[in-house]
């Protein structure tokens, strides 16, 4: 289903994203080509599909390192920064939670309404759980993905651990250097093929289809994340104001304080990583089409 979030995803998106994950993995997809017909192949994609794709990562870097980071730079103790790392953040969220309990637990309310508050007990509690799913939520990664991906062993890593080593390996691979020499760099990463300086070249279909699986995966999973929430929340603000409650703005303001911020941040990084995927989904069947169908 599209979201209405993210602004970026056509619905013709979604659905290529979905029919090529339930595509299986056909093995063997390997192929050698001349090193310049791999070459003339990175001039055809470079404006229509590799320049927007390296544009992708340096988005994606921009977030990690400085918008929203994952992690402090070395010896950075600055309270502002310390502010703004993503686990901070989602912290915020899990002790506005704790706030909402101890204000339930000092308000005044009759025994013919312990239901009710039960019942907005059980609300916090989802609320809580989703909130925290932000910070654990997992995804399955191919052993070897920055090398030689496996196609039958994983393990499962943290969303926010995998997006860091995301960005770094691929700004590793597909920098802010002179466009021809990234995009190849780029290119022979996705395809775990190691750059020649002439002869041939032996392109991995199977670990380019491996990686896109991954990155298609981590869409859904941060797609999912986000809207979780939201109508727990609603639930739990029509609630405390339907009970009358003498506290429901200080209720309100606990649960809520910091949640925009949040779901802006997870939008963002969506729609980075989105981007990114979208473009290597195009590159992918792009040059399927030029080295492998012809």
């Amino acid at each position: 289903m599209m979201k209405s979030h993210l602004q970026t995803c056509k619905l013709g998106q979604w659905l290529t994203i979905l029919a090529f994950l339930s595509l299986p993995l056909v093995h063997g997809q390997v192929v050698t080509i001349p090193f310049q017909t791999f070459k003339d192949g990175l001039k055809y994609s470079s404006d229509s599909t590799i320049s927007p794709l390296r544009t992708g990562i340096s988005n994606l870097n921009t977030l990690v390192k400085s918008v929203y980071p994952i992690e402090l730079p070395s010896g950075s103790n600055s309270p502002t920064s310390v502010s703004k790392t993503v686990s901070t953040k989602l912290w915020g969220l899990e002790h506005g939670i704790d706030q909402v309990n101890d204000e339930l637990a000092d308000s005044s309310y009759s025994e013919e309404n312990q239901a009710d508050f039960d019942a907005l007990g059980n609300v916090v509690e989802r609320i809580r759980e989703k909130f925290m799913a932000y910070s654990t939520t997992t995804i399955q990664v191919p052993n070897g993905f920055y090398t030689t991906p496996d196609p039958h062993e994983s393990q499962s890593v943290d969303i926010w651990t995998f997006i860091n080593s995301l960005a770094s390996q691929l700004v590793l691979n597909g920098g802010p250097d002179s466009p021809e020499a990234s995009a190849g760099r780029l290119v022979s990463f996705f395809f775990s093929a190691s750059l020649p300086d002439s002869g041939t070249i032996t392109l991995d279909f199977d670990a380019f289809d491996i990686r896109l699986r991954t990155l298609l995966r981590l869409v859904n999973s941060l797609t999912d994340l986000i809207d979780a929430p939201s109508e727990d929340i609603q639930n739990f603000i029509t609630m405390i104001n339907d009970f009358n409650l003498s506290n429901a703005f200080e209720l309100e303001i606990y649960l809520t304080a910091g949640y925009e911020e949040v779901q802006d941040m997870l939008k963002a990084y969506l729609n980075a990583v989105s981007v990114i995927s979208w473009g290597a989904d195009e590159l992918y069947w792009e040059l399927k089409g030029l080295w492998l169908d012809e």
